[in-house]
């Protein structure tokens, strides 16, 4: 029964350590994702909603400042007019992302506009004055058409931001689901690891038992020698001594009673060796010393068991503390991008490695895919929309890919204005 239920214990650790060893690699993974995409999709709505918030201030003093000024009947200043609106529309759109600029075609077609204006413009004072106000008048509908289209755009980026944020949410609870299961799994290791404590002390105290059981069956072993010798002694002495007689028949019955016990303890002993299952046909005494260094071995094997169970008792419990530290320094870990910025606001190159033996495969199958996920995840780390990311390059060797790019600042200058 001792020896099954040391089995049992070495199978229950064995389990339990496989399972914390792939507790501590789910909950990395987790961590690393959860963390990564968190960070990414904050940055990415804060960057978002500021650009935002500045292209409507600019658009609003363009359109405030292209009604409130009065026409000029002089061509230069119209264009100059012009020029102001489509620069400060321009420095808008490059806030809203820079994807749907439509500076050039626009600004081309108001110089056509100027130039067709100024070939055909002089007749007379009143041909002026009427081509003058239908061509601010067009420029006014334009542009406010214009406007409300960028607004337009705007309210459905800012759509699919709150989408992307629901979605990132969802993950988040299904990520802090995983994470629950695993805490719960922890708690049933730690259950299993107080049940083989309690297991452990139960056998300590049997042992502690069954040493007591020896010294007490010593003990009567030796006291029923000594009984036997002295009776043979005396038994050898009645022939020849006929003055002590009166002695001698008490002596005999006190034989007899030791004879008596000596039967009892030895059908006790004889019923103890077979509930133990050894053989005592070469003698009970012989049975019993045999007996008794089995005992002395078992109590040296279930000693070094003991031990062996405390120490590995203590290695988990390391482990769980370890586990524990890792998930809280996880929560906080934020690896960026640190490259060095020149005065040009244009960062020379910079190179990451990720570690890694089949980056070959991936290189060879999936090249596009992987030059997005390095974009998006430089984008994300160093907090800058993913346009801003130039000259992506990697190399793979046998230890891991390198990954080297450059990336452009935002510019300054819309952000004064």
């Amino acid at each position: 029964m001792q020896l099954g239920g040391i089995q049992t214990q070495e199978r229950y650790q064995i389990l339990l350590q496989e399972s914390l060893y792939m507790t501590d690699i789910c909950l990395r993974d987790l961590k690393r994702d959860y963390v990564k995409e968190t960070i990414a999709l904050r940055r990415e709505i804060s960057e978002l909603e500021s650009c935002q918030q500045k292209a409507l201030v600019i658009l609003r003093d363009c359109i405030i400042r292209s009604h409130e000024k009065p026409l000029k009947y002089h061509s230069n200043i119209e264009k100059e007019g012009i020029q102001l609106c489509l620069a400060d529309v321009e420095q808008a759109m490059l806030e809203l992302g820079g994807s749907r600029l439509p500076s050039t075609n626009l600004l081309s077609e108001r110089s056509s506009l100027s130039i067709h204006h100024e070939l055909f413009s002089n007749p007379t004072k009143k041909s002026v004055c009427v081509q003058t106000d239908v061509t601010g008048e067009k420029m006014r509908m334009r542009e406010h058409t214009k406007n409300r289209n960028d607004m337009d755009v705007d309210h459905n980026d800012v759509i699919l931001i709150k989408d992307r944020l629901v979605e990132a949410m969802y993950d988040r609870e299904v990520i802090e689901g995983m994470l629950s299961r695993e805490q719960e799994k922890c708690c049933r290791l730690e259950k299993d690891k107080n049940d083989l404590h309690l297991e452990l002390e139960r056998t300590a105290k049997q042992r502690a038992e069954l040493n007591d059981e020896v010294v007490a069956l010593r003990n009567k072993i030796k006291k029923l020698t000594n009984a036997l010798e002295k009776t043979a002694s005396h038994k050898r002495n009645t022939n020849g001594n006929e003055l002590i007689k009166p002695s001698m028949e008490v002596d005999a019955d006190t034989f007899d009673t030791l004879r008596t016990n000596n039967a009892l303890r030895e059908q006790w002993v004889i019923s103890l060796l077979d509930q133990e299952g050894i053989d005592h046909s070469g003698g009970v005494f012989n049975a019993l010393c045999t007996y008794i260094e089995q005992l002395k071995s078992r109590c040296v094997t279930t000693e070094a068991d003991r031990d062996l169970q405390a120490s590995e008792a203590r290695m988990l419990e390391m482990c769980l503390k370890t586990a524990a530290d890792a998930l809280e320094d996880a929560l906080l870990h934020d690896e960026r991008w640190r490259p060095r910025t020149t005065k040009s606001k244009h960062t020379t190159w910079h190179t990451k490695k990720f570690p890694g033996e089949e980056w070959d495969t991936v290189v060879a199958n999936m090249p596009e895919g992987l030059a997005m996920a390095i974009t998006h995840d430089v984008a994300a780390a160093c907090h800058l929309p993913e346009e801003y990311v130039l000259d992506i390059d990697y190399r793979d060797d046998e230890t891991g890919l390198y990954v080297s790019l450059t990336y452009d600042t935002i510019p300054q200058s819309p952000l004064k204005k």
